[in-house]
């Protein structure tokens, strides 16, 4: 990848990720972003008091440090967030500063028991009167947390039907705390076989010019990902427009595609082929 290191984070609920065997020399750092910690119990919000809701039986403390003993560079991250229209971010601006402290005292406890190394923002659907109400709730999570050294990584995770209405101002006010900007291609793209690779790179370009380039991560929302989301992402990481992709893994799922074949086609001769005309 022109010479560069990357990163390969890994979406997953279940312990999928202690199935890696071999790490690419390209890859400088395994992350691993556990789904998800979401402020609602089973009756409804709990406005800020975050609960994991990955498998815990199966990933626990003690899994994750073997983990992270066997692959030192590796970070595990927790992701906040929704699938779709389900627990979406949702704030009365009246409650802003209560839900902003027990946010923080919520996942500080969380990370400090699971021995984590960073948040990942993975909300799609925000439900706000005012985009600033999201800004400021999770720039202000992030800094707090970055600046009391809870975290060493946070990272925030838009689409971008989204991006331009809540993460890029998210992004521009809190800059210097956010490290990494995952932004996730899903079903919506229609990344088909007879998908143009010319067209994705052209749809990619206005939403990732809005953020540095060793910051991007691409990502894929769906299981298992197509084709054209290896072509893209070679192509976009030959060309360091990227520093890492995502994807999403369980092995729950009956289209389960291990991580470590995930690894192993981005080194294939399958993840090149074609040439991109695109101007990058």
């Amino acid at each position: 990848m022109a010479g560069s290191k990357i990163v390969f984070r890994e979406y997953t609920s279940d312990d999928s990720f202690t199935k890696l065997t071999d790490i690419p020399k390209d890859v400088s750092e395994i992350q691993v972003a556990l789904t998800f910690a979401r402020d609602y119990d089973g009756v409804g919000s709990t406005q800020g008091k975050f609960i994991p809701y990955w498998d815990t039986a199966i990933v626990n403390p003690d899994v994750i440090a073997n983990f992270k003993s066997k692959y030192p560079s590796a970070k595990v991250l927790v992701s906040i967030g929704n699938n779709k229209r389900h627990f979406p971010f949702k704030i009365d601006e009246d409650r802003v500063t209560a839900w902003i402290n027990a946010a923080t005292e919520s996942l500080t406890r969380i990370i400090k028991e699971y021995n984590l190394d960073g948040i990942d923002v993975y909300y799609e659907d925000i439900e706000v009167s005012n985009p600033a109400i999201f800004v400021h709730c999770i720039g202000e999570l992030i800094k707090t947390l970055k600046l009391n050294k809870v975290i060493t990584r946070a990272s925030i995770s838009p689409n971008i039907e989204i991006n331009d209405n809540f993460y890029r101002s998210l992004h521009q006010n809190f800059e210097d705390h956010i490290d990494y900007v995952n932004l996730f291609l899903s079903v919506v793209e229609n990344l088909t076989g007879n998908t143009n690779q010319e067209e994705v790179l052209e749809k990619l370009k206005p939403t990732f010019n809005q953020y540095p380039p060793t910051k991007r991560l691409l990502g894929y929302s769906s299981i298992p990902p197509p084709p054209i989301f290896f072509v893209v992402s070679k192509i976009l990481l030959s060309h360091s427009f990227i520093n890492g992709i995502s994807l999403k893994v369980t092995s729950f799922s009956i289209t389960y595609f291990p991580p470590q074949w995930i690894l192993d086609l981005l080194q294939s001769p399958l993840a090149i082929l074609g040439s991109c005309k695109c101007n990058l």
